[in-house]
């Protein structure tokens, strides 16, 4: 499993954060109940954060993208990052720096 995440700033202090997955499995084997979780820079949790979706699962190379938007006063002050789980894939945590505009 990768990902990728990138934020755009949005009206009223808000931000969008894009999250791209993808199963780079060779097998048949499906990643299931793939899960993200915004988290600050203590890796704790953002929230409320709306997702787009959640608990997707994956065949090998195929992708998904998700977004989620929430209150950029919610890091308190700190980088947000993107923690990705599921059921038969390893937790990994990627960067989610903010994106020129």
């Amino acid at each position: 499993m990768s990902a990728t995440a990138g934020t755009r700033r949005g009206p009223d202090s808000t931000a969008t954060t894009t999250v791209t997955l993808r199963n780079t499995g060779s097998g048949r084997t499906p990643a299931l109940l793939v899960d993200a979780h915004l988290v600050n820079g203590s890796d704790r949790p953002v929230l409320p954060v709306r997702w787009s979706d959640n608990e997707v699962s994956l065949w090998p190379g195929e992708s998904m993208t998700l977004t989620a938007t929430y209150r950029t006063a919610d890091l308190g002050g700190s980088a947000r990052s993107v923690r990705i789980s599921g059921w038969n894939t390893a937790t990994r945590t990627v960067p989610a720096a903010a994106k020129s505009r």
